[in-house]
């Protein structure tokens, strides 16, 4: 029977279901170049490689409810030791929201635990997005929770495109959306809808042209796709998942060319078309030039 990690480890690190660590011992000074007291409070899913996170996410959930499972190899990318590919096994202690996780060389004595893909579902779930976002501790990072809808996608409008070419499109939209997005994880609830988690304040409408530029790529113009974007401040007034279903519901009955305002809760959302959002403008310009002929 072939050694398991936890008998032969390197380093292990006690981590909260975000992956923040929580303590560090063996020779991580080693692997992340730093002290545990630099260490503690980093999330380990950051060193990790990017097409292994979400189902490092998925890995963390099972093990949460099973309490147990099968070791993976992970790819760790640290200042320290570059690029290294470590078997990393979860042992069903430490208590609470607490595991350990325990990394050992990866060789042909344990060559047959599997990687973390996420190839076969590339997009997070609601759920999971909602987990990473609960999780996480936003007195230290503020985040910001946006979602958006195309449509043009949801509706089945005329595009000029084949059928078969929507579902590239989708793809690709919400691929385009991992730069913007914390930990490059973005959630596709369903089609042509796109959640994703970033720093408080981050500029939306630079997230909208990114959709709008891939969608030109398969000449459908801005107009046509018809984005619909909502922005919610984290913690809201529901749990993370509540909220995502509560903007996906708010958003079937807004039109296109919309925007939300970022604020703390369901409760405080409301709508600014575009349009109305210009004419108030000129409103305001004429009552201030009106006033100021008067005096």
């Amino acid at each position: 029977m072939k050694d398991a990690p936890a008998d032969r480890w390197e380093f292990s690190l006690l981590v909260d279901r975000a992956s923040r660590i929580v303590e560090a011992r063996g020779l991580f000074e080693h692997y992340f170049g730093v002290r545990a007291n630099q260490l503690v409070g980093q999330h380990l899913i950051s060193f990790l490689d990017e097409s292994e996170r979400l189902s490092f996410l998925r890995f963390m959930a099972r093990m949460l409810v099973r309490g147990e499972v099968e070791p993976v190899i992970v790819t760790l990318h640290t200042s320290a030791i570059g690029t290294k590919r470590l078997a990393m096994e979860a042992r069903n202690e430490g208590g609470g929201p607490y595991r350990w996780l325990v990394f050992a060389h990866h060789d042909g004595e344990i060559a047959a635990f599997t990687g973390l893909d996420a190839s076969e579902q590339p997009f997070a779930s609601g759920n999971e997005l909602a987990t990473l976002a609960d999780a996480h501790d936003h007195a230290q990072l503020p985040l910001d929770l946006t979602l958006f809808r195309a449509q043009a996608l949801r509706e089945n409008q005329a595009l000029p495109i084949p059928t078969e070419e929507r579902k590239v499109l989708d793809d690709e939209l919400g691929h385009s959306l991992r730069e913007h997005a914390h930990q490059r994880i973005v959630a596709r609830p369903d089609i042509g809808e796109y959640a994703l988690l970033h720093g408080r304040g981050y500029d939306g409408d630079r997230m909208g042209q990114t959709l709008v530029d891939v969608a030109q790529r398969h000449q459908v113009g801005a107009k046509e796709l018809g984005l619909v974007r909502r922005t919610c401040h984290l913690p809201g007034e529901l749990p993370a998942g509540e909220l995502i279903q509560d903007m996906r519901r708010r958003m079937r009955h807004t039109p296109a060319g919309s925007i939300a305002l970022p604020l703390t809760g369901p409760s405080s959302f409301y709508w600014v078309p575009t349009a109305i959002t210009g004419a108030c403008g000129l409103l305001m310009l004429a009552a201030w030039l009106i006033l100021r002929s008067r005096n």
